[in-house]
């Protein structure tokens, strides 16, 4: 799609939000082997997931594990940790987080020396949502209530695996 569409090999800003394989797109998007190194990457991250946890929607088979259908409640995306982990293996630095929608990344090499933050995504602790908590998003989003607590630990069972996915 970037070459047909002549974007540049290191476009300022790329943002991905497209609710179920947004980690999956990243990494492909950054592999070795793509000529494009944007500056910097939006992702949307969801702030359902644990954030001690690397969780992603397992697209694996390049496609949501749902299929066709709309995607369960509160599945989708990837956890903030995950992004970050992501990020690093691919020579990107988180440098903020938006409550509740998405995580900037930025290309290492751009980043001052000594200028990172000093202490990650810890900054960010509180930017996800707990089980039976009430979370109160930025930009006038509504109030999101983790809902039952089983029936969301078997989605995730589901449709969602560690990142880095261990294979085999």
């Amino acid at each position: 799609i970037f070459r047909k569409h002549r974007v540049p090999e290191e476009p300022d800003l790329v943002s991905i939000d497209i609710d179920s394989c947004d980690l999956w797109v990243f990494l492909a998007l950054t592999d070795a082997s793509s000529p494009f190194r944007p500056r910097v990457v939006m992702i949307e991250y969801n702030r359902h997931l644990d954030f001690d946890k690397s969780l992603t929607v397992d697209c694996r088979s390049d496609k949501p594990p749902w299929g066709d259908e709309p995607f369960p409640d509160g599945i989708y995306g990837a956890s903030l940790r995950a992004l970050a982990k992501a990020g690093k293996d691919r020579g990107y630095s988180v440098v903020w987080v938006d409550k509740c929608f998405d995580v900037f990344l930025v290309r290492d090499d751009l980043i001052c020396p000594g200028e990172g933050l000093p202490l990650g995504i810890e900054h960010f602790r509180d930017f996800v949502v707990k089980p039976g908590d009430s979370h109160k998003c930025s930009g006038g989003g509504d109030d999101w209530i983790a809902g039952n607590p089983d029936d969301f630990e078997r989605r995730l069972a589901t449709f969602v695996v560690e990142y880095p996915p261990r294979f085999g």
